[in-house]
């Protein structure tokens, strides 16, 4: 694993500009060929954008090359209603049957078996 990693959360938000896929992905694939093989990202990023965009810059053999690390904690069904009582984050939930499906969810937007670093996003301290 590289000692520098590309967080792909400034491609897959809106917070650090506008990226199409195709120029995200190209700086991707221009990370890797500099020598980037550790990849972060978060099933929140850009709702379930970042994971995506990491399938298609790399499937296939590239995959076994680079070590994927995503997040999960967040609950998108509640987030709409949580925005509107006036809150900007989305509630989040830990328990089991809850982060089961945000893991198949990001297995099947990563396009792959496995995620090298599966990590609860943002977690209290309480």
């Amino acid at each position: 694993m590289s000692e520098i990693g590309f967080g792909v959360w400034t491609l897959a938000s809106e917070w650090w500009g506008e990226y199409s896929d195709a120029a995200a992905i190209t700086l991707l694939r221009q990370a890797f060929d500099r020598g980037v093989t550790f990849f972060d990202t978060a099933d929140t990023y850009g709702d379930g954008r970042g994971e995506r965009l990491l399938a298609q810059a790399f499937s296939g053999a590239d995959r076994d090359e680079i070590v994927i690390a995503t997040k999960c904690g967040y609950d998108w069904e509640a987030r709409s209603e949580a925005r509107r009582a006036g809150q900007r984050e989305a509630p989040q939930r830990f328990d089991v049957p809850f982060l089961e499906r945000a893991l198949d969810a990001s297995l099947e937007r990563l396009g792959c078996e496995h995620i090298d670093l599966w990590q609860l996003h943002n977690v209290r301290m309480a």
